[in-house]
């Protein structure tokens, strides 16, 4: 049964097509040098996306939802997880429905189609432990009582909160062993004219590096000004780019300006807590 609302220019629950940030595969341009990063511009059709940035939960709300920290610091990360978005009342039908297939076993399918190949080179040790090909994998919400499956998704919607002082919220950096693939869509606001915000991508000048772990973030940091970096992803409106994680994958945000504006971006990730080996 649909849901219609007298607000919306379309009817309630969207088509994978409409809703999916990877529907417009021939929007896709997939760079494999230093590591496979997937970019699609405009994935989101413009009347689904008017929508969705009218409706992007405020600062106040995902600091609310996020409940992590005392109050809202310079440049820093809050977020809304999938299982407390999805049902949540306080956030919009659209975005529930993007929340939820954005972190389902359908679009986890999607993932495989566009980059399944890259994940087999990278890591083969998933298909040979797990006993399956990657595409029966079995598919659950990070934090939801499904940590016991194969592979646990999250969309996580969130900002990094208005600066105060330049900085960069994030330096460069290697995500969490247990992570495959990060996706980030970006929504920048049309107003918010500040310089930063970008992805950076780098390589090691050795291809090998040792890791320091950060102990905020229980990550593992890259602090080393050896780095090259390669190129950027602009902070931009309407824009998706996915990474495989791998030991090479080393990637950083770029400082922002002072700014009353958030970084707005939607964070969509797949993680393994049950390989005996990590992706790096």
């Amino acid at each position: 049964m649909t849901n219609q609302s007298n607000s919306l220019p379309f009817t309630l629950p969207l088509s994978k097509e409409r809703i999916s940030v990877l529907a417009k595969k021939n929007k896709v341009i997939i760079i494999r040098n230093p590591y496979p990063i997937l970019i699609i511009k405009d994935p989101i059709d413009e009347d689904v996306y008017s929508q969705l940035e009218k409706e992007y939960p405020s600062l106040e709300k995902i600091f609310e939802l996020d409940n992590t920290r005392s109050k809202i610091r310079n440049n820093s990360r809050y977020q809304i997880n999938a299982s407390s978005g999805i049902h949540n009342p306080g956030i919009s039908p659209l975005w529930r429905q993007f929340i939820k297939y954005h972190s389902s076993p359908e679009f986890y399918q999607e993932v495989i189609e566009l980059l399944g190949n890259d994940i087999r080179r990278l890591h083969p040790h998933i298909e040979v432990e797990c006993g399956k090909k990657l595409e029966d994998l079995s598919v659950g919400i990070r934090w939801n009582n499904e940590n016991k499956k194969d592979m646990v998704l999250d969309c996580q919607v969130g900002v990094n909160s208005p600066v105060t002082k330049q900085t960069s919220v994030k330096g460069p950096h290697i995500d969490n062993k247990v992570e495959l693939y990060g996706g980030l869509f970006y929504m920048r606001d049309k107003n918010d004219k500040s310089r930063g915000g970008m992805l950076d991508v780098y390589r090691h000048p050795t291809g090998f590096y040792k890791p320091r772990k950060h102990p905020e973030w229980g990550k593992n940091c890259i602090l080393d000004s050896s780095l090259i970096k390669l190129n950027s992803v602009p902070y931009s409106r309407n824009l998706f780019v996915m990474f495989i994680n791998s030991w090479k994958s080393i990637h950083g945000v770029s400082p922002r300006q002072v700014t009353n504006h958030c970084r707005r971006l939607v964070n969509i990730i797949g993680e393994t807590y049950n390989l005996r080996k990590k992706m790096w």
